[in-house]
């Protein structure tokens, strides 16, 4: 009777720590070609931040990092995540299958206005010709950011017939999106592409950049960092959590860090409408790379 008594104590007292949690999440994040690529610390942070929420709301949150999109898809689809965020490329090319598996649909925004927009800039005493002028020039790029990449692909498909790759002379990744502004203004690069954002930045700081540096060329105010989205069969408990804490992570301890790190302004869902430039986008990239390839 005693053993008894002890196992159905021991029995109440497991269930009532299962009990508790109401969900357990896994999420999976690329580092290729967006933010995480960029902010080793952002890693290490979110990690943390999540476990402490998943707690918080009576669950428990983990996240794990895959080197590229198709082997976290392969994994989401095998039902080993919650949750993954994948780069823009992957997204729009693999997008009806990946709709047919998922919902709420995610992502971060830069600014209030949500999108990003790309310039690409030059040193004036070089009298550049933009993208019809890449042959034999040199270009520098931020490290990690396929959509800046893409951009540039992209022109030099349209106007060369051509991969920019096969035309540019160098092409130079820096860690931090300053250095390319500096790189060109020291004519260490005759090219660079840098987000609208940074570039302002960079003129508050210093006017006197634009006594060397012109802006060329500009992309439509479009881009995202990277698409999040969830399992149609996750739980529900788990995705109301991460869009309430959404809503506020500045006032939750450990989010302004993240906000810090990331430099990123909210988090917010994705519709249909918000999509359709940047799936038009891609689908003429991937047409122009298939095309002159």
């Amino acid at each position: 009777m005693k053993y008894l008594l002890i196992l159905l104590i021991f029995t109440i007292s497991l269930f009532a720590e299962v009990k508790k949690l109401e969900f357990i999440s896994t999420y999976g994040i690329t580092t290729e070609g967006n933010l995480f690529s960029k902010f080793k610390d952002a890693k290490i942070v979110l990690k943390s931040w999540l476990n402490d929420m998943g707690k918080i709301h009576g669950g428990q949150l983990d996240i794990k990092y895959y080197p590229n999109g198709e082997l976290l898809f392969e994994a989401f689809k095998e039902d080993k995540f919650d949750m993954i965020a994948i780069d823009l490329p992957f997204f729009f090319k693999n997008r009806t299958e990946i709709e047919d598996v998922s919902n709420d649909t995610w992502t971060l925004s830069i600014n209030e206005k949500k999108f990003n927009q790309y310039y690409l800039i030059g040193n004036k005493s070089n009298k550049l010709g933009g993208f019809s002028d890449l042959k034999a020039k040199s270009i520098s790029l931020k490290e990690g950011d396929t959509s800046s990449w893409i951009w540039l692909d992209k022109n030099s498909y349209k106007t060369n017939m051509k991969a920019s790759d096969k035309l540019l002379k160098k092409i130079q990744y820096e860690k931090k999106e300053k250095s390319v502004i500096l790189n060109v203004f020291f004519k260490k690069s005759n090219y660079g592409i840098v987000t609208k954002e940074v570039w302002d930045l960079m003129l508050d700081f210093n006017p006197g950049i634009k006594s060397k540096v012109e802006i060329l060329s500009k992309s439509k105010n479009i881009f995202l960092p990277f698409i999040g989205f969830f399992s149609e069969k996750s739980s529900l408990k788990s995705r109301e959590a991460f869009f309430m804490v959404s809503k506020d992570l500045n006032k939750v301890k450990g989010g302004e860090q993240i906000i810090e790190i990331m430099k990123f302004n909210s988090i917010y869902k994705l519709d249909n409408a918000s999509l359709v430039e940047l799936d038009n986008y891609y689908n003429e990239y991937f047409k122009l790379k298939k095309k002159y390839r």
